[in-house]
């Protein structure tokens, strides 16, 4: 009894030293390499400020989201594998909200390109 306390104990916290231990590990790096960066004379850019890559990681999300939201009701309605019903609509939904996705990004760079003529223009 108490050999399974133990196990069921013991695996919890080696999962969470794990995954803290390789976010550390991938934190110090990121800070190398700036570090590094910053001895060369290299502005070390900020990844987070990218917009495009919230916007997209956004839309995946919402896509993944709703995608599995779906295959649980296809699971139920026709009585699916629940492995085959979530996967499918999943990555459809992902698909989907990525073909979604690069339609906005056509959109805004189209909008930014006609911005960009007109203060051309009149300047």
């Amino acid at each position: 009894m108490e050999e399974h306390f133990l196990v069921s104990l013991f695996i919890p916290i080696a999962f969470f030293s794990t995954v803290f231990s390789i976010f550390f590990i991938w934190r110090k790096s990121l800070h190398r390499e700036r570090m590094a960066m910053i001895e060369r004379g290299m502005y070390p850019y900020n990844r987070s400020s990218n917009k495009l890559s919230l916007l997209k990681l956004s839309y995946g999300s919402v896509g993944l989201a709703l995608g599995l939201f779906a295959g649980y009701f296809v699971h139920e309605a026709f009585e699916m594998n629940s492995v085959v019903a979530y996967s499918s609509m999943g990555c459809l939904g992902f698909g989907v909200s990525m073909i979604k996705f690069s339609k906005k990004v056509k959109i805004l760079e189209a909008k930014k390109e006609e911005q960009d003529f007109l203060e051309d223009f009149f300047n």
